[in-house]
């Protein structure tokens, strides 16, 4: 998929500087869910947080070029800024997180979209509690694989799943009331291999 991020970085210089939009950082950490859409805007913002990463982009700059004109749901924006504004915010004490619990890695070390797809991962961790860790590593790993290597999917699951023991316990009621939407992810996975496999 390095080719995927070149073309990308193409994007950017063909479209010069977008017009600067006014920043909006999310501070309370919530959002509508939509079983449907919650991969495609990890994977979005994954996709921002990538030039953010290595260009001097500011974050609506890096979602127009991503985004541009297309017809995006508005679900799909709302969790995908949800992810890039809390990750960025939170930016510090992630890394933080990942340097203490990757092991002889050096953050700077990593490839830039592991090192993406682990603040992610441990964004949501760490700020979204009601969604399940389970779901959160599996969707990590899974996106690594796709657009990084088999490897990279070993990797990703090794820090998140030393990460996750900073997650603050949650009480019994939240975890009930996880159980249903934990569920729906569960079996969104089932329908996405079963379709993976037919096709």
């Amino acid at each position: 998929m390095v080719e995927f991020f070149y073309h990308l970085l193409v994007r950017h210089h063909q479209a010069g500087s977008p017009p600067a939009q006014q920043d909006r950082p999310l501070t309370t950490y919530t959002y509508e869910f939509n079983m449907g859409l919650r991969r495609e805007a990890r994977e979005t913002a994954l996709k921002v947080l990538y030039l953010v990463d290595i260009t001097k982009l500011t974050i609506p700059e890096a979602i127009d070029i991503v985004i541009g004109d297309a017809k995006t749901h508005v679900h799909l924006i709302t969790f995908m800024e949800l992810i890039v504004f809390g990750t960025i915010e939170n930016i510090k004490e992630i890394d933080s997180y990942i340097n203490t619990y990757a092991e002889n890695w050096n953050i700077a070390r990593m490839s830039t979209v592991d090192r993406n797809i682990i603040r992610i991962g441990a964004f949501e961790i760490l700020k979204t509690p009601e969604t399940p860790i389970s779901v959160i590593i599996d969707e990590a790993v899974e996106i690594s694989k796709k657009y990084s290597t088999l490897d990279s999917g070993k990797f990703v699951n090794g820090i998140l799943d030393k990460i996750k023991q900073e997650r603050k316990q949650i009480k019994p009621q939240q975890a009930a009331e996880q159980e249903p939407e934990k569920k729906a992810e569960q079996e969104q996975k089932k329908e996405t291999e079963q379709e993976t496999k037919a096709s």
